[in-house]
């Protein structure tokens, strides 16, 4: 075991060892580790504006946080709403 910065050290070596390693030239050019062609589709829904919520369930998301206890303390206005 080790503490949690060193191993956030080495897991962050592995990763970038493996994603530097050499890369086929008939391939795509860049090799994915777990989560990055998540993380890259998160960032760029972010920077274009988030995700489109359809009305239907930005309704259900309203009533959901208007009828449990707690939540419309927590989410007292949601991004969609004016």
């Amino acid at each position: 075991m080790c503490d949690l910065n060193t191993f956030k050290k080495n897991a962050g070596d592995v990763l970038r060892a493996i994603r530097d390693s050499k890369k086929s030239p008939t391939g795509p050019g860049r090799i994915w580790t777990a989560g990055e062609p998540e993380n890259d589709a998160r960032v760029e829904r972010t920077a274009q504006g988030g995700m489109k919520v359809p009305v239907s369930l930005q309704k259900n998301m309203v009533l959901l946080r208007d009828n449990r206890p707690g939540l419309k303390e927590k989410y007292g206005k949601l991004p969609f709403e004016e």
